[in-house]
């Protein structure tokens, strides 16, 4: 059974050190790790949330702004422009022999 345990115990310090490593060192995370320790994990965890807020903010922003200018066009104009082939669009071939 202590083997066992010693099993479990150094599999679970392998999966969290990797699981450490893996975090991509960019300037939020960089500014995360040191506040944490020079003001404590309060700051941190403020940090972490102002962050992530700002992301949905930008994401909202990028992604609801063409979605809703697509949706107050005419839905029949923009249908008989699919329907049409576009003139300056040619195949394109691969492989062996093809010029």
């Amino acid at each position: 059974m202590p083997e066992m345990l010693s099993l479990i115990l150094s599999g679970t310090a392998g999966f969290l050190s990797g699981f450490l490593v893996s975090i991509p060192a960019g300037p939020t995370n960089v500014t995360i790790i040191n506040e944490t320790t020079k003001r404590g994990l309060r700051y941190g965890i403020f940090i972490g949330v102002g962050s992530v807020v700002m992301e949905v903010i930008h994401s909202s922003i990028t992604t609801g702004i063409p979605f809703r200018a697509m949706r107050s066009r005419n839905r029949a104009f923009q249908l008989d422009n699919l329907k049409q082939p576009c003139d300056s669009v040619r195949p394109t071939f691969s492989g062996a022999g093809v010029p």
